[in-house]
């Protein structure tokens, strides 16, 4: 904390009150002789202790001198000098912390500024906060160690500073990761504009929006975008120029002596999947390369897709229907509440068959009442088809010698977890891969059960989605 502490011999101090009406002071006693100032601009802090009240004949705030007990956390009305702007917090350094002994600070309760003490323990009112308070009071001279922060400084602007002009090659995978306006686009940009030459890789350029490439096209051809009259902080025109736009007008009139006045109109716009071709040939011609697998040249092994189709049980499919039924009601006739609810409503119908029980009901957004409530058509133990489909297949496999891989999109169900039951209780040896596991740490997690004897992986997709084990366990599921 960037705090300085001074002392004042006046009981008697004038008080400000800014209001709408004339200035007015107040004078009464104060009993604190302690008062913080700024170590920027040497003014003395202040905290307001009156809000919106009527003052007079105005309203206004009644300010004094801040005590110490105004310092135990950081908030909107500490954060910054009310005088010159200047921020009176800072990172919290454990060494530096360490050293001092002016300051303590008690876990959840804040900073106690130890020479005046006396104001948090008049104040206290739990046993355990006083007692915490009388040990830091009796050890003047101990020092209370603090769990502080360390300031991070991003690598790639490290790179971009210390190695300027000495990166000769970046290669980026997954390229279209960074299009975001994001931490991670911005230290792509950095390594970019960093290095001489730049190979960006990445099978899906474009999410099929305008929108999915502007960002990117930003950081690779900064000088081609400002050509073209675009701005970074207006990517709607970007997008009007290049993408597809669906704008809608809404009017609505009194059905009899209606006039001008009465009309209300409303426009509303979105934007639809659409890019013009003018992107590629303006921005991308004379940077890119499209290549398919066959021109890289490489001997990969086969690959191909088998959707297997299956039906839900007759009780779980008339539930479903019955969802579906309501939910589409909502849609179609309460088109507020609409926009609100079609995440909930995709989230549910996509889940339930894969787990048609443990869903929570779906709420109207305005007025709170009960949509639906999904109701539990099999127990947590029963095996559904897909379960039953999922075992076949990875029997088979096993018994020919060969690893499986399961991917498991939903980690919010119990999917996982009832996987990893299922293979075990027939002795297939058997893991979750959780996500906690660091992307550089994955490949040799997975290597290091292999050798152990692992016959399953369950996963969910994004953990592996580079490609990581997928030559160790050649069937996925």
């Amino acid at each position: 904390m960037l705090i300085g502490y001074g002392q004042s011999a006046d009981r008697n101090r004038n008080i400000h009150i800014n209001s709408e009406g004339p200035h007015q002071f107040l004078r009464f006693s104060i009993h604190q002789l302690s008062v913080y100032h700024s170590t920027f601009c040497k003014l003395i802090a202040q905290k307001n202790i009156f809000r919106h009240g009527n003052i007079g004949n105005g309203t206004g705030f009644l300010y004094n001198h801040a005590d110490s007990r105004f310092f135990r956390r950081e908030n909107h009305e500490n954060h910054k000098c009310e005088a010159c702007g200047a921020s009176l917090w800072t990172t919290l350094n454990p060494d530096a912390w360490g050293r001092q002994k002016a300051w303590a600070k008690i876990g959840d309760y804040g900073f106690v500024y130890r020479p005046l003490i006396g104001e948090h323990l008049m104040k206290a009112k739990s046993e355990a906060l006083l007692q915490k308070l009388h040990d830091i009071g009796s050890n003047p001279d101990t020092p209370f160690p603090a769990r502080g922060a360390t300031r991070a400084y991003p690598l790639s602007s490290y790179i971009k500073r210390k190695y300027k002009g000495r990166v000769y090659g970046l290669i980026v995978d997954e390229l279209h990761q960074y299009n975001n306006k994001s931490g991670q686009g911005d230290a792509m940009a950095e390594l970019y504009d960093n290095a001489k030459k730049v190979v960006g890789m990445t099978a899906t350029l474009i999410n099929g929006y305008s929108s999915g490439i502007f960002y990117l096209l930003y950081r690779i051809v900064p000088s081609l975008m400002k050509k073209d009259g675009k701005d970074y902080e207006s990517p709607t025109e970007f997008d009007k120029e290049y993408g597809v736009i669906q704008t809608t007008y809404e009017e609505v009139e009194q059905e009899y002596n209606s006039n001008r006045r009465t009309v209300q109109s409303r426009t509303s716009t979105r934007l639809l999947p659409g890019v013009s071709p003018l992107v590629y040939s303006r921005f991308l011609m004379e940077y890119a390369v499209f290549l398919s697998l066959t021109d890289m040249g490489k001997d990969l092994p086969e690959y191909e897709e088998i959707p297997i189709p299956l039906s839900m049980p007759e009780e779980v499919e008339k539930e479903y229907e019955r969802v579906e039924s309501v939910l589409k009601s909502v849609l179609k006739n309460d088109r507020k509440a609409a926009k609100k609810i079609l995440s909930s409503y995709l989230n549910l119908l996509t889940a339930y068959p894969d787990q048609p029980y443990g869903h929570k009901p779906i709420y109207h957004p305005i007025d709170g009442h009960k949509i639906v409530e999904p109701a539990d058509t099999v127990s947590p133990d029963t095996l559904l088809p897909k379960d039953e489909k999922v075992l076949e297949i990875v029997e088979r496999k096993i018994n020919a010698g060969e690893k499986v891989l399961v991917y498991t999109n939903w980690t919010r169900l119990d999917t996982q977890d009832k996987l990893q039951r299922l293979c075990m209780e027939r002795g297939w040896r058997t893991t979750i891969l959780p996500a906690k596991i660091k992307p550089d740490k994955r490949e040799a997690w997975v290597d290091d059960r292999l050798a152990e004897g692992l016959q399953v992986l369950i996963c969910n997709p994004s953990l592996v989605e580079t490609g990581r084990a997928s030559v160790r366990t050649p069937y996925f599921v």
